[in-house]
């Protein structure tokens, strides 16, 4: 198990390395402009947004150049802050008064509660150790989002992962497997206990065209000809300009999750709908137990001990 030191890490030697180029976080180009061009279509002018894990800024410049907001980046990564910091000093007057960049935890955030119109995060949770520390992540998230306020959570998916390679396997292709620092969400876990926290409001495929286009079309010309595929070929290039508007399926594991915040009163009706199909279970703590009970049997301990009040639902 890598730990999360270890991670940050390798996102500092990324940084000291590439500096503020987009490829310190991404090494492809055309499904970093996939996610971007996805996330900036839920930005309006005059929100007041947070991108945690924003890595050199990269993105972060991005939605406030082409959205009226302000918006600050976070990431705990000493060495990408000091990147975005650096790029921000090369803006205009108006850029740098709506931008901000500080190094920080998504599992302990240090922000104002309920402020925030909008939290992004862009392959963030992913590089978390744990589904626990998720779950840790988006309960930060919701605290400092206000009444109804959106959640977009850009994150590459287990199950995705695996249609991907299923495919793979009928071109003779070698699976695909995550990257030694990343674990990707497993969707079906993660939004049932959190399911007090956020609804979904809606889920976009934005790279499963892609995925298949430049993982296995791409992929298998390249194996054929003896060669390593390519970020930049045309077939990745050709497949990006139509990869947004295309709905094909399943095959992609980045995907783009608009999760509405749950009021407090709604997330009481929903507790009490949980208590009735639990009837064993008579608090809200109890049934908290039993999650954590059924998913990490050997944690529930160390979330007493460690959670203000132990509310995670």
């Amino acid at each position: 198990m890598n730990t999360i030191n270890e991670i940050k890490k390798y996102w500092d030697k990324q940084a000291e390395t590439l500096g503020t180029s987009p490829l310190a976080t991404m090494p492809d180009l055309y499904l970093k402009e996939l996610e971007i061009e996805n996330i900036q279509k839920f930005l309006f002018d005059g929100a007041i947004v947070a991108d945690i894990g924003c890595g050199n800024g990269f993105s972060t410049f991005q939605y406030a150049l082409h959205n009226r907001i302000t918006i600050i980046g976070i990431d705990y990564s000493e060495e990408m802050i000091k990147q975005a910091k650096k790029q921000l000093l090369n803006q205009n007057i108006d850029c740098q008064r709506n931008i901000e960049f500080c190094v920080g935890d998504i599992t302990k955030l240090n922000l104002k509660p309920e402020y925030f119109d909008i939290v992004i995060t862009n392959r963030c949770l992913i590089n978390l150790t744990s589904l626990e520390d998720q779950v840790l992540a988006v309960n930060e998230i919701y605290k400092i989002l206000r009444p109804n306020g959106l959640y977009l959570m850009c994150e590459d998916c287990q199950q995705e992962l695996k249609n991907l390679n299923l495919l793979r396997y009928k071109v003779e292709l070698p699976e695909i497997k995550m990257r030694w620092h990343n674990l990707y969400i497993d969707e079906e876990k993660l939004f049932n206990l959190t399911k007090c926290l956020f609804k979904r409001d809606q889920t976009i495929n934005f790279s499963s065209f892609y995925y298949v286009a430049s993982r296995i079309i791409n992929g298998k010309i390249a194996a054929e000809q003896g060669e390593t595929p390519k970020y930049d070929s045309d077939i990745n290039r050709i497949a990006r300009m139509i990869s947004s508007d295309t709905n094909f399926g399943g095959y992609g594991p980045l995907k783009l999750f608009a999760l509405v915040k749950i009021a407090e009163r709604e997330r009481e009706r929903e507790r009490e709908r949980e208590r009735g199909k639990i009837k064993s279970y008579k608090s809200a703590k109890s049934l908290q137990k039993f999650y954590y009970k059924k998913h990490f049997p050997n944690k529930v301990i160390y979330y007493q001990n460690n959670l203000k009040g132990g509310n995670l639902l």
